[in-house]
């Protein structure tokens, strides 16, 4: 063989597998015949795949068209082109002393399905392997972890600007899943939707003749059993059903990932849009799904899930025996009163309004908050095992603010009340403090802007401050690891105070992401040289954390953090 030219094209895709994409694409500059060879489908599909293709193909909002056989290695390179657009634009962002709000609009131009599958994949890795993955620090991690949660929250905010009043028919996927979009881990689960639903198509898949001859009824009885079935494969929170419901029970797909049971009303919603797939019938109510079976005599079941988890259909005859019993009074009563109430097919705005008027405010704690056992870095990984985190209630707060200010607007005679103005400004209050990508969202939504009601989008320091209380002056123990009296853990020292008497306070997180305020006085320092994979385990349980507004790398010779250009600018 004279030259390598003369490979074969299989033994050049072989020997692409151990290389690069930039030294494949060097490679294919040598020659003609290598330029065609290293361009099959076989090479850049995996790839695409791989790095953005995999994680959008479960994603029901943004559908990615796939490229031709001929065409995969231009759609990697052009892919690839926009992925460094836009780590580029945030380092130059971050570079600059813009504010902060200002580094959201400037990627509105970018197509969703091409920005959210880079921030994931940096997110993903952390702020220990997703810095190294993009040869950048904590403070890129942090802003594509925002950046991503903006992104979404356009999913929760499209719930409410929604005109629909017919009954809704998949509330899995148009009212669930986008309210799932209010988690900041719904990337991070979006997977486990699919490997649920697949299980229970390959359980159907093995006795199909037979499923496919039964009424409905059984049907639907035997999709819950397989749903009950997948979920308990992936189930990780400890304890037997219970009756006692927190923030997580209402997000979706931590019910898919098996790190909670579930609203019974969620649970109903799956069941659902798993009878649509196989033929059946069904409605939701609000604590029953009406099964049309036409081969009863009634023409109709009804299935109920118990707020410790445990499904049971009726019949109708059943369904009026056992309302009788619980209730304590007549037939006729039931029949003529109590089942046309509870058997009210949900249309889409009802089932929104129940959900922010009556469920969220009603379970507003998230498990983490309510956890008897003692809390240490153990338990956290145990309870948050996918999601890496607790559900927000603060979050869930801003959404709730969203829905009444909303509410309020539809209502034509609340348009010139006071309740009006002081709910819009509490919604811009909250998008200046928290969230100020989603400042376009809710200008949008409400018809308004925040200056009209005395609400400004705030400098870096002055937003840091509102959002953690993190103010920032010099001192030696900035980004050193300490302990306090409240905590045994390592805590990060992420802003200092000193007032006129003297005295010096710090703004601390810990594992959880959790802010403190706490006096020097309580506060010691923690050995984190000697203690080198403790803080290697609180920066990878604190992924998720704000750390990046602060800090952009760690310095293992004196394992204390560095601060960011942003906070060095204003040290100076």
């Amino acid at each position: 063989m004279k030259n390598l030219d003369e490979l074969p094209k299989e033994v050049w895709i072989e020997i692409s597998g151990w290389l690069g994409a930039s030294d494949i694409l060097q490679l294919r500059l040598c020659s003609r015949s290598l330029c065609k060879k290293l361009s099959s489908r076989a090479i850049w599909r995996p790839r695409c795949y791989e790095k953005w293709l995999t994680h959008l193909q479960y994603d029901p909002f943004y559908v990615e068209l796939k490229p031709r056989d001929h065409s995969w290695f231009y759609h990697y390179r052009f892919r690839n082109h926009i992925e460094s657009r836009i780590l580029k634009g945030i380092l130059n962002a971050l570079a600059s002393s813009e504010p902060y709000h200002e580094l959201f609009p400037r990627f509105v131009h970018y197509k969703p399905s091409h920005v959210i599958p880079f921030l994931h994949g940096v997110i993903e890795n952390g702020y220990l392997l997703g810095a190294t993955c993009t040869g950048t620090g904590m403070d890129v991690v942090t802003i594509c972890h925002h950046l991503l949660m903006c992104l979404r929250h356009k999913h929760v905010y499209e719930l409410f600007d929604h005109e629909e009043t017919e009954y809704v028919h998949d509330a899995e996927l148009t009212v669930f899943l986008r309210l799932s979009a209010m988690d900041s881990s719904f990337d991070l689960l979006l997977h486990h939707r699919d490997r649920v639903l697949q299980e229970v198509h390959l359980l159907v898949r093995l006795e199909w003749e037979e499923f496919m001859k039964l009424p409905a009824t059984l049907r639907i009885d035997r999709l819950v059993g397989y749903l009950m079935q997948a979920l308990n494969h992936s189930k990780t929170w400890t304890g037997g059903g219970s009756s006692q419901l927190h923030l997580e029970d209402f997000i979706l797909l931590r019910v898919y990932a098996g790190e909670t049971q579930g609203h019974p009303l969620l649970i109903l919603t799956i069941v659902q849009t798993l009878a649509s797939m196989y033929g059946v019938e069904t409605v939701l109510c609000g604590s029953y799904l009406i099964i049309r079976d036409p081969k009863l005599i009634a023409g109709e079941t009804y299935l109920t899930v118990s707020i410790e988890g445990k499904p049971k259909i009726f019949t109708k005859k059943r369904l009026i025996q056992s309302l009788k019993r619980i209730l304590g009074t007549s037939e006729r009563v039931v029949v003529s009163q109590i089942l046309p109430s509870i058997l009210q097919p949900l249309a889409y705005k009802e089932l929104v309004s129940t959900i922010f008027r009556e469920l969220l405010p009603l379970y507003n704690k998230s498990k983490w908050a309510v956890a008897s056992l003692p809390k240490n870095p153990q338990l956290y990984g145990q309870l948050y095992p996918h999601s890496r985190q607790p559900m927000s209630a603060e979050i869930v707060h801003y959404f709730t603010c969203v829905y009444k200010a909303c509410e309020l607007q539809s209502r034509i005679e609340m348009r010139i009340s006071s309740l009006y103005s002081v709910a819009i400004k509490e919604v811009f209050r909250l998008v200046s403090r928290l969230y100020p990508g989603d400042y376009y969202y809710a200008a949008k939504l409400l018809h308004s802007r925040g200056i009209d009601f005395g609400e400004h989008l705030l400098k870096y320091d002055e937003w840091i401050f509102q959002l953690h209380s993190i103010a920032i002056e010099q001192s030696s123990k900035l980004g050193t690891f300490v302990s306090s009296t409240r905590d045994p853990y390592p805590m990060c020292v992420v802003g200092a105070r000193t007032f006129n008497n003297g005295n010096v306070y710090y703004t601390l997180m810990n594992y959880c992401g959790e802010f403190f305020v706490e006096s020097s006085s309580n506060v010691r320092e923690y050995d984190a040289k000697g203690n080198q994979e403790v803080i290697l385990d609180f920066l990878k349980t604190s992924g998720f954390s704000d750390l990046g507004l602060v800090f952009s790398q760690l310095d293992r010779e004196d394992w204390k953090l560095i601060p960011n250009d942003r906070i060095k600018k204003i040290l100076l």
